[in-house]
């Protein structure tokens, strides 16, 4: 701490900082290159680029000097808070946001408006910035958008459902432990205990089998008995296993799990058994029958 009780950045060897000053990477000035490099690349008036995807623009326009500006940026971020949370190794594709960022919030005004650090810069009596700050132009507000950006994505990252995690939770609902209140649960009928409890029934099942079974590393899921098992591909079975370690990684709540179950395995498992109760064709009714009527969600079967 410094002696006006401002946290001062811990610089270890190397020059590295250490995070556990400031979680807010705006605030930290290491992470900026100096302002006349800054001023300079935001005068980029870009460059048109032809484009190669099919059904897209013939052409676009790119900044290269704002582009490498983000680039170095998004590097000192990592490298000052030791590979936060949220950012991928490939800077390339990393920093696209932020340099999408400080294009949309770059103004150009007249240069008499500005620090005298801008002026060499300007043209035809305008300069671009981001605000009229001599140290980083502004782009410590393009920084602080950047790192709510990150945050909020990795939380829909952690929100997203994979295909074990539906494996996973479909397991434990056929579990003959809890088929009497599944059954329940499916049939919508209001029971003594239902009323019994406070709040959705439901949810509070949910809540129960997420720390009893989802969420315990010591419940595990079994395969199916091997002659259906060992039907089915070793590409297949490779993709299949509710017992990752991944599935345990993330925070999850009752609610989550609750709406894993209704709006993610429930609507694909019916869809496959409409498609398995209407279609002609249909095997001899096992699984190694059933898998074709599963559609990209193999992992139903």
């Amino acid at each position: 701490m410094s002696s006006v009780g401002v946290p001062v950045p811990v610089v270890a060897a190397g020059g590295i900082v250490d995070d556990t000053t400031t979680k807010h990477w705006k605030e930290l000035p290491s992470i900026y290159p100096c302002p006349n490099e800054i001023a300079l690349a935001l005068q980029d008036e870009g460059v048109k680029v032809a484009c190669r995807k099919k059904n897209s623009k013939p052409s676009s326009h790119k900044f290269p000097l704002i582009e490498k500006l983000a680039m170095e940026i998004y590097k000192n971020i990592r490298t000052h808070f030791h590979n936060p949370d949220g950012l991928t190794m490939n800077p390339s594709r990393g920093k696209l946001p932020l340099y999408r960022l400080i294009i949309q919030f770059r103004r150009h005004v007249d240069v008499y408006e500005t620090a005298p650090l801008f002026h060499p810069f300007a043209r035809d009596g305008k300069v671009y910035l981001l605000t009229n700050n001599t140290t980083h132009c502004g782009l410590d507000r393009a920084v602080g958008l950047f790192q709510e950006y990150v945050r909020q994505d990795q939380q829909k990252r952690n929100a997203a459902r994979t295909n074990n995690d539906g494996l996973r939770i479909g397991c434990i609902l056929l579990d003959p432990l809890y088929r009497d209140t599944v059954a329940g649960m499916m049939t919508k009928r209001r029971t003594r205990t239902k009323s019994d409890i406070t709040g959705d029934p439901n949810l509070h099942f949910f809540e129960k089998i997420l720390t009893d079974c989802f969420l315990n590393q010591d419940y595990v899921v079994n395969p199916p008995p091997s002659h259906y098992f060992d039907e089915f591909t070793e590409e297949d079975k490779a993709a299949w296993d509710p017992n990752e370690v991944g599935v345990f990684e993330h925070h999850r709540d009752g609610v989550w799990l609750k709406s894993t179950w209704e709006e993610y395995v429930r609507p694909k498992y019916k869809k496959a058994l409409d498609k398995w109760n209407k279609d002609t064709g249909g095997g001899d009714g096992t699984p190694p029958s059933f898998i074709n009527f599963c559609g990209t969600d193999r992992w139903l079967v």
